[in-house]
């Protein structure tokens, strides 16, 4: 239901999310690496879709909408599950361009529930276009059984602006909601950034403008490089050693992989590759010839 609409928020920026990446300080888990592969296993954007909605369904939501809100050009948003018919009202009446929530996402990254920013708007006495046209907005969610919306917006990995995951369960109160996503927050959130990371790259055309690039160029060697060591766990001065090479080439050849990925450390490096799919981290088993 959310389209990029100016802003008049009141409120400002959120502060920046501080879990955006390794270069700005971001730690991965293992977790985070699971999400990541398995989006990154869908050879198509409809199993990409699937996949997305099987991680969602498991964490209990049936309805959800990602979106881009500050992309240079249009792009519509292609994951999106929530009624056509209440989309068909929305944007047939026009109510996207004084949208208080759509303007909260474009200009804040922290989450908030659609029930939040109902209830502070509720507290306003006077009437204006504006106030009128978001109560028509909340009156058009709950005739379709949504009673509130968890939304994750972030900075978007490539691109401009914001990125956001949205997720509902028709029918569910507002209080159980609210029990459930706080049980799954991390999840849901490892999950935004999965789906903003990997479909900006494999499927570009469905997320970016032409305006917007995902290229990331790195060549064979610097990967080779990076698989040894995500694999044996050796330091650049092992890895040299192990292939019998100067550790001042790999270094060249790693510096080179981390100006591809756009990050200031080898570990960084390694992982962007990893959520990437241009290696796997797991060590793979010695071949011994038999006697």
């Amino acid at each position: 239901m959310m389209k990029s609409t100016g802003s008049n928020m009141a409120s400002g920026k959120g502060s920046p999310d501080a879990t955006r990446g390794p270069q700005q300080g971001y730690c991965p888990s293992v977790s985070d690496f699971q999400v990541f592969r398995t989006l990154n296993t869908s050879r198509d954007f409809g199993e990409f879709k699937k996949n997305i909605g099987r991680f969602l369904e498991r964490l209990g939501f049936d309805e959800y909408v990602f979106a881009r809100m500050h992309t240079e050009g249009n792009v519509e948003p292609h994951l999106i599950t929530t009624s056509l018919e209440m989309r068909q009202s929305y944007y047939n009446a026009g109510l996207y361009e004084h949208s208080l929530i759509d303007q909260y996402i474009k200009n804040n990254t922290q989450p908030i529930f659609q029930s939040t920013i109902q209830k502070d708007f509720e507290n306003i006495s006077f009437k204006t276009d504006f106030t009128e046209c978001n109560r028509e907005i909340f009156t058009l969610l709950r005739k379709f059984n949504y009673n509130d919306f968890y939304f994750m917006p972030s900075q978007a990995f490539n691109g401009n602006g914001n990125a956001v995951l949205s997720v509902a369960h028709c029918g569910l109160s507002v209080l159980d909601f609210r029990k459930k996503v706080k049980k799954v927050e991390p999840t849901l959130r490892q999950l935004s950034e999965a789906v903003d990371y990997i479909g900006t790259r494999k499927f570009a055309r469905h997320f970016l403008s032409e305006e917007e690039s995902p290229t990331i160029a790195i060549t064979p060697r610097p990967l080779q490089i990076l698989t040894i060591m995500a694999q044996e766990d050796m330091s650049l001065q092992e890895t040299a050693d192990h292939l019998g090479r100067s550790v001042h080439t790999l270094n060249q050849q790693v510096a080179a992989a981390r100006k591809a990925f756009g990050v200031d450390t080898t570990h960084g490096a390694i992982y962007q590759a990893i959520r990437e799919g241009l290696i796997d981290c797991e060590k793979k088993p010695s071949q011994k010839s038999s006697s």
